[in-house]
């Protein structure tokens, strides 16, 4: 049976009944990624099946990022946690998480089943001064690269 990501081979041995079941080592797999930005935060990246196809997908992405503020001139360091179902595609996906407190662009590629490297972006915003606040300011992460292991 050939599948889009997959091919799975079963190969009966006459006369032992015995089968054999077998994956292509380039394919992704099914499991959490984890890794660093190469500004030396972490990432993790769980790979599950999508529950509307036969397609692997990113489920789930937490990652650690520092932005500049270049009103006020202050670093944002923060964490975030995003549940996702974007489908892989030939080793690969694309995808912009955008919400009203963030805003974040990616793109990863899966080197087999072990690996993923990739480049990420994150834009927050955040309130510059007054009280009551009277003005904001976009916080942006550098776009920078990163590379995880199946652990």
């Amino acid at each position: 049976m050939a599948f889009r990501h997959s091919i799975v081979q079963a190969t009966a041995i006459a006369g032992a009944g015995l089968i054999t079941i077998s994956s292509p080592a380039g394919a992704q797999a099914i499991g959490t990624y984890s890794g660093l930005t190469v500004d030396g935060h972490t990432i993790s990246i769980t790979v599950s099946q999508d529950p509307n196809n036969a397609n692997l997908a990113i489920t789930q992405l937490s990652l650690q990022f520092d932005a500049h503020c270049p009103i006020s001139g202050t670093e944002y360091r923060q964490g975030e946690n995003f549940g996702l179902l974007d489908d892989i595609i030939d080793h690969k996906v694309t995808f912009t998480f955008d919400t009203t407190g963030l805003y974040s662009q990616n793109s990863f590629l899966f080197h087999g089943r072990k690996g993923v490297t990739g480049r990420t972006q994150v834009r927050v915003p955040a309130i510059v001064d007054g009280n009551p606040p009277k003005r904001a300011e976009l916080c942006v992460s550098p776009r920078q690269g990163f590379s995880a292991t199946r652990q």
